[in-house]
């Protein structure tokens, strides 16, 4: 069984996540990206040896930090030399869309592996964009939605119901074995993600300015870099607020970060996910989140691991001292951590892609008629 998977390029948490799938299917997993890291990234991806990565020659046009179009011819000579059994897109882009069309041409059946929601589709108000989901969608054979509001979006595609396996977003690390308590956390809010409009650090500012109006001061922590870095600063030296600014941090570095902070300020005005919010949660740290993100309507609301509000500076700064009005009141948004982690855990991830690639072999016989499934790799 060999597996494509066609991406822009290959994060971090996806990394940890193919290699486990990888280290379970007996390396099935091949990996076609169309470019080694993207504008503004400072991630690095281990090797690994459970699934092989080749990185394609083309063209990249970089729209926005989340908005990449990528054209690499060279995707078709890939998949004829790898023979794939299935392939996997998780974007739109020329290379993708090339992709699923060699899989209709050679009757290889590929899926659709997507996060986000129909608020935030292109498709949604731009032509173009519909037909594209309209012509692959149909034809596609499976799903792999990071969430709900994915699996509704791409079902809205086209992609027969049923078809999509539930695969969802589990961060790049494990969670920390212990979890740090109200008072040895020095930083009352942290911001931690790019710097720029999207993710609305200013909004923080005027959150802060409602505290300090109100009494409160107060100790604020920042990872991350952009080109708000700036006047976000002053803003928030304007204030009264001396700041830490991390900039980009790596893994340990990120994890004492949230541990240090007792709240995560993530106030995005469009998150196809937000994986802040898992690992905000990974490290016992309440969220007060905009709606605008997809983690806080099915990772922050649904369990309750902070507060999910419209974006009013006022509102804000009356959550803010709510949850933080008593180590008790602040406690209580992880009573149901365990549960949150369970759903959101890797081996649930890697069940649902070896459960897609399932559904995508229910279409595809082999020469004497037998259904082709995935098999987990043997324990010795």
């Amino acid at each position: 069984m060999k597996i494509v998977l066609v991406t822009g390029s290959l994060a971090p948490y996806n990394a940890r996540l193919y290699d486990a799938f990888g280290k379970t299917t007996n390396n099935a997993l091949h990996i076609l990206q169309c470019a080694k890291i993207e504008p503004g990234r400072k991630w690095s991806v281990p090797e690994s040896k459970n699934f092989s990565l080749t990185s394609l020659s083309g063209i990249r046009l970089h729209r926005s930090d989340i908005s990449h179009v990528y054209f690499n011819p060279g995707v078709l000579a890939a998949l004829a030399r790898l023979r794939p059994d299935a392939i996997i897109i998780d974007g739109l882009s020329p290379t993708m869309i090339a992709a699923a069309m060699y899989g209709m041409a050679t009757n290889t059946p590929y899926g659709l592996a997507f996060d986000g929601a129909r608020e935030f589709d292109p498709g949604e108000t731009s032509w173009p964009h519909a037909r594209v989901r309209q012509f692959l969608g149909p034809r596609a054979s499976f799903g792999l939605a990071r969430g709900e509001g994915a699996r509704e979006m791409i079902e809205h595609w086209g992609l027969p119901k049923g078809r999509a396996a539930f695969v969802p977003h589990t961060g790049t690390w494990v969670p920390p074995a212990r979890q740090t308590s109200f008072s040895e956390r020095p930083f009352d809010l942290l911001v931690c993600g790019t710097l720029n409009e999207r993710k609305n650090p200013m909004f923080v500012a005027d959150v802060v300015d409602r505290l300090v109006q109100g009494g409160f001061r107060p100790r604020v922590r920042v990872v991350g870099e952009g080109g708000l870095r700036a006047p976000f600063a002053a803003r928030l030296a304007s204030s009264g607020i001396e700041a830490q600014f991390d900039g980009y941090l790596q893994q340990d570095g990120i994890i004492e970060a949230y541990q240090s902070a007792k709240l995560l300020l993530f106030p995005t005005l469009a998150d196809t996910w937000g994986l802040v919010s898992n690992e905000a949660l990974m490290c016992g740290t309440p969220v007060l989140a905009s709606p605008h993100s997809v983690s806080a309507r099915e990772l922050v609301q649904v369990y309750g691991t902070g507060l999910v509000r419209e974006l009013d500076a006022g509102l804000w700064a009356k959550s803010v001292r709510d949850m933080l009005n008593s180590p008790e009141a602040w406690k209580a948004f992880m009573a149901r951590r365990t549960e949150a982690l369970a759903v959101h855990d890797l081996d649930n991830a890697v069940a649902g892609m070896i459960k897609g690639i399932q559904i995508a072999r229910t279409r595809q016989s082999n020469p004497n008629g037998d259904k082709r499934a995935i098999e987990p790799a043997k324990t010795p």
